[in-house]
């Protein structure tokens, strides 16, 4: 049977801050400037009060809604308060109840992200906002710093775990389109406005990677006993020794053990009638 959201961040909530960046100056100065007019505010998929609790510092008035039960512990454990145990899909609170509402780093995780964001504009009143990245982190397409094509190893790691998974007898069951919904919300609900949140070139070890994947730091890597997940490791470790491979950009990755990658983020914001109607 397959995991729900809330039961798979259930799983790593104990390393999920270790795993993550926290809430960078850009990205918060970025939201309360754009917010700044607006007092209420719905943090929807609010984990561990990553965003919530330095907003609610800053003097925003907090609300977050979570499917992980154990998440939302952790963020009280910080000091976060106003928490609800809620579904996005489906918010248990009435039309304009908030001035704004935000969902950072959390659509790619959305099956049905349509309906979510209509709820988002059904319960608000002023403007919703969403943290986009363009270059997506560790799950997709990252550009280089040419900005031209992808850091090979990335997606390849991923795309080779899950192949293996499913050799195994677990494929990955829920259905994750990962960050082709970023794509997607650009196109379909067009925002009334973007900001340029910031734009940097981060580089990684590969070995540093790889012990990311053998910690099972990651959601997807949670559900398979750990001994076909010591299994799948060791296949994806002699993959990452091998610097003979054919695509001549994947080769240097791999013989200097180095991934770069240009990493891009935006806040989007839109009228709440602009979501209702989309």
């Amino acid at each position: 049977m397959a995991i729900t959201v809330g039961e798979e961040f259930d799983g790593i909530s104990e390393i999920y801050d270790s795993t993550r960046q926290a809430a960078t100056e850009a990205e918060l100065r970025a939201v309360s400037i754009e917010l700044g007019d607006c007092c209420t505010i719905l943090d929807v998929g609010v984990g561990t009060g990553r965003f919530s609790k330095p907003l609610s510092d800053l003097g925003f008035e907090m609300v977050g809604i979570d499917l992980s039960h154990k998440m939302l512990l952790k963020a009280r454990q910080k000091g976060v308060r106003n928490l609800i145990l809620a579904d996005a899909r489906n918010m248990p609170f009435k039309d304009g109840t908030f001035d704004a509402s935000i969902i950072i780093h959390v659509l790619h995780l959305l099956p049905d992200w349509l309906s979510v964001a209509r709820e988002m504009g059904r319960v608000t009143k002023s403007k919703v906002a969403a943290l986009l990245s363009n270059g997506h982190g560790e799950w997709g397409m990252a550009a280089n710093v040419s900005g031209n094509s992808a850091s090979p190893v990335y997606p390849e790691l991923w795309v080779r775990y899950a192949q293996l998974r499913e050799e195994m007898g677990y494929p990955i069951k829920r259905n994750r389109r990962m960050w082709q919904n970023e794509v997607e919300v650009r196109v379909k609900l067009p925002p009334m406005k973007i900001i340029e949140v910031s734009d940097e070139v981060i580089t990684t070890s590969l070995d540093e990677l790889m012990t990311r994947f053998q910690q099972r730091h990651y959601s997807q890597q949670r559900d398979i006993p750990i001994d076909v997940h010591n299994k799948i490791i060791q296949k994806l470790l002699a993959s990452t020794e091998n610097a003979d491979s054919t695509d001549m950009e994947t080769a240097s990755v791999l013989r200097n053990k180095q991934i770069t990658r240009r990493i891009i983020k935006e806040l989007a914001v839109w009228r709440p009638d602009q979501l209702c109607s989309g």
